[in-house]
């Protein structure tokens, strides 16, 4: 993405305008506004619905980014953390995205949400997630709606058939221990309301979004759940190791008693802070 200075105004005066030109070659953005906490905010418009395209972007310096990216994929407990959110299903998982890279994965998730300024809306999307343990190579996740799957429209429920959007989570700060993350989102909550008061809605939420995903990775949830899943797995293993010595001194095989103890070597290896559940189960 390119910066420039754009200009307009009446009566020959120009008015500076900050853009940024997209590497998908269409129309630049305009920078709508920029939050107190660094959020900002740039929007474009679009053939494919009556709201603009919204792209965020800021760099927390104190979130890393594999912290964040376990946010972005805690899919299954948006509803617990994600403003709108109101239930999120994953229907399918797959660990094959034709043509992409090692560590690409898919999946369907069923959404239904409660937009600020509309009745309840529901969509189901396909997203495509990559990763990479290089730090200079983003972390990324996109999704667009797939009606191929999940359920069928709902009483009383609006339909969203326009959804899609893009995270990139790269390394940044110092040491590379926070994150610099791009936001991108068009959707159209459909029905008769009006461009410029989903635009606004819009522009008014996406940074209360972001906030909620920094929150949660800062919250320690998921190192505590690293932490409970490692002790298990211990335990897990220190029992079978345990029950497997006694049967083997009970018929006599005098190498179990040669080593006492020895049933818990090799407890905890390859267990810790990996790859998103939702992700490696695919």
């Amino acid at each position: 993405r390119a910066p420039a200075d754009g200009g307009g105004g009446l009566g020959g005066k120009r008015t500076p305008r900050a853009l940024m030109y997209d590497a998908d070659g269409g129309a630049p953005f305009e920078r709508a506004s920029r939050t107190r906490d660094g959020i900002a905010i740039w929007t474009r418009a679009s053939s494919a619905s009556a709201a603009k395209e919204i792209l965020a972007e800021v760099t927390f310096p104190d979130t890393p980014r594999d912290a964040l990216w376990r946010a972005v994929c805690d899919v299954e407990r948006y509803r617990e953390f994600v403003p709108f959110v109101k239930r999120c299903d994953v229907v399918r998982r797959s660990t094959i995205v034709s043509g992409a890279p090692t560590g690409a994965s898919a999946a369907w998730v069923y959404n239904e949400v409660k937009p600020p300024v509309a009745s309840a809306r529901d969509y189901t999307i396909k997203i495509e997630s990559t990763t990479s343990p290089d730090a200079s190579v983003p972390h990324v996740s996109s999704w667009s709606v797939d009606d191929s799957e999940g359920p069928g429209p709902r009483r009383g429920i609006v339909r969203l058939t326009q959804n899609s959007g893009r995270w990139e989570l790269r390394s940044a700060g110092r040491d590379g221990r926070g994150t610099a993350l791009t936001y991108r989102v068009l959707t159209d909550p459909g029905a008769s309301l009006p461009g410029w008061l989903i635009d606004i809605a819009n522009q008014n939420s996406v940074p209360d979004v972001l906030r909620a995903f920094k929150k949660r990775a800062e919250s320690g949830l998921y190192e505590r759940e690293d932490f409970e899943r490692e002790n298990a797995a211990k335990l897990a293993f220190r029992g079978v190791g345990w029950g497997a010595s006694r049967s083997w001194r009970g018929v006599g095989d005098a190498s179990a008693s040669a080593f006492p103890g020895s049933e818990g070597i090799g407890i905890g290896i390859g267990i810790g802070i990996g790859t998103p559940e939702w992700l490696s189960a695919r």
